[in-house]
Formats: structure tokens, sequence, C-alpha cells
């Protein structure tokens, strides 16, 4: 629980054992932190690979409030040492501070957030390669105040890029559009969720889908 802030996430692997990853937790300042990754590889090689991501960041989060910038990096780094060659993580790293309503964000190479403010959108694209790929990655960061009403919403690419039988894919702007309808009805976090998850499935239309589905939604209340 955060102040000010309703959250939900959801995850549909393609197959019995997925490669998508989320996480979010407290940390010792208040803050809600948050991840939502999509690793290399299909099946039991990605699972094994975004479970180490998950107890490197484990560790890390022990180490205290890193800045998220230097959090991304050391992630890097270590998956880089320790993984697989053409072992890589595309990753989402936020935190959003309820008492000063600011929201940080670093990508590594993931869908960028996209965050709905007024039927406007800002889309979170500062960052970086994906983390693992290159020696000595740096990252930056988006920065934004909150205001209340304000809804971001983080996808892995199996949302994004879910296919049709005609091999077409939804696309981007048809997120940005439930999005920005959910954010003008203050919809529930769970309810923009539920909703980007069926129009996904709806657009398939019954074809096989070959890559995760992780859906996460921040809507800021106050």
């Amino acid at each position: 629980q955060a102040a000010g802030l309703d959250f939900a996430v959801n995850c549909f692997p393609a197959q019995a054992v997925g490669g998508d990853y989320y996480n979010y937790w407290q940390g010792s300042d208040g803050g809600f932190h948050f991840a939502l990754g999509d690793v290399s590889g299909k099946g039991i090689a990605a699972a094994l690979l975004m479970a180490s991501i998950q107890a490197t960041l484990n560790g890390l989060g022990a180490r205290g409030n890193l800045p998220l910038e230097h959090m991304m990096g050391e992630l890097s780094r270590l998956v880089l040492e320790g993984s697989l060659p053409d072992s890589y993580t595309t990753l989402i790293l936020g935190t959003y501070d309820p008492a000063s309503h600011r929201l940080g964000v670093v990508n590594a190479g993931h869908v960028p957030p996209v965050l709905i403010r007024g039927g406007q959108v800002v889309r979170l694209e500062a960052g970086g390669c994906p983390a693992g790929l290159l020696p000595d990655s740096e990252y930056d960061s988006n920065r934004v105040t909150i205001e209340p009403g304000d809804v971001l919403v983080c996808v892995s690419d199996g949302i994004s890029e879910s296919m049709n039988p005609e091999d077409e894919q939804w696309g981007e702007d048809a997120i940005i559009a439930i999005a920005i309808d959910a954010a003008a009805r203050a919809d529930a976090a769970a309810a923009v969720v539920e909703r980007l998850v069926q129009g996904a499935h709806a657009f398939a239309a019954g074809a096989p889908q070959h890559d995760d589905m992780t859906v996460m939604v921040l809507r800021f209340t106050q």
C-alpha cells in the first residue's frame, strides 16, 4: 500500500513457464518501487534468467535506496557477468514518493511506459540499452511530478505485439486509447488492467500467442 496510489498487475505466460517479470515493494523511505521486465528467450531458460534478476534486485534493494540509474547499471553488470551469452532483459524500474508526488522511471530498452494526464500522453523513454546486453551500460531516468488523476500504464511487448489471425499487431495506439478512456472515467487500476488484457485477447481472436503478456497500472488518486 502507498498513500494516493491504486495499483494492479497481471501476467499471462505464453507457455507453461514464462519469462516476463514483475515485482513491487516498499522502500525504507516509504516510497513505492516497481519493476516490469521481459527476459530474452522462452520457457525454462527465460524463467531461470528471470529468477536470477529477481534475486539480484532483492539484493540491490537490501543495500538501501540506491538511485534508480545506479540500480539499473549494477543490475546490468551482474546479469552480464552471471548469465549465458545473449542473455539480457528489457526492464522498467520505477519509484513513487507519496510525500513529494515525484515519480521516477528508468527504461532499459523496454516498451515505453505511458503516463496519461488529462487526455495527453507522456512516453517515459529515458533510460538505456537492455540490462545485461553491453558492458559498462549507463542509464538516464524520467522524472515527473504526479497530479491527481494521472495513470501510468506499463506493458510487456506481448501485449502491444498481440497478433491476430492475419498476423497484424494490436499496437501501442490501441493501448493508449483504452488508457485515455479509462483515465477519463477514473476506472480503478484493476479495471484498466482487465480492459487491456481483454482488448489484446479480443484482437488476437483466438490466434496462438508466442509471447508472455504482462500489464501493470498505477493510478494516482491524490
